[in-house]
């Protein structure tokens, strides 16, 4: 019902839409949702409250890079790629092939929804981010710092002691 009703709805602005399939995806409490796993698609969000909210959205996919667009007015919206925990991956029933999941903040009406399009850039999987500096706080106790490796590195200042955590990788 709610399928039809969205449709028709939208229908009237935006012909394209209407000829989209949609999909509900009723296991994203365990990071899957076949229909968002392999393809670009169309994501429609539901505000069921009478105020402006304005949530974080989590929808698995694959490793890679994607971008989001807003629909309404065409603006590419800032997203990350945030890998799924091993232990949700090996839940009994969880049949999805899903890595990582792609979040973004999405403001929607009151009552109302938005649509966003989400395409993958690039079939490159291997995304390699290295530090080109040394990044580091510090106060009269202590210094935290992030070597060029990726690892967090604990100093204190007034015992002389350093702590290294090399399975921390930023």
């Amino acid at each position: 019902v709610a399928f039809k009703a969205l449709r028709k709805w939208r229908s009237s602005g935006n012909s394209d839409f209407a000829s989209e399939n949609m999909y509900t995806c009723m296991q994203l409490n365990i990071s899957t949702c076949l229909y968002t796993e392999d393809e670009d698609f169309v994501l429609a969000i539901y505000n069921p409250l009478s105020q402006n909210v304005v949530s974080p959205i989590r929808i698995p996919v694959q490793q890679g890079k994607y971008s989001v667009v807003d629909l309404t007015d065409g603006n590419e919206i800032t997203s990350q790629i945030v890998p799924i925990p091993k232990s949700v991956q090996k839940i009994p029933g969880r049949n999805g092939g899903a890595t990582d999941e792609l979040v973004f903040f999405a403001s929607l009406p009151p009552l109302g929804y938005k649509t966003y399009t989400v395409k993958r850039n690039s079939k490159n999987t291997n995304i390699n981010q290295q530090a080109t500096a040394e990044v580091s706080i510090d106060n009269e106790f202590y210094n935290v710092s992030v070597d060029k490796n990726g690892h967090i590195v604990v100093k204190w200042k007034k015992q002389n002691m350093e702590l290294t955590d090399r399975k921390s990788v930023v």
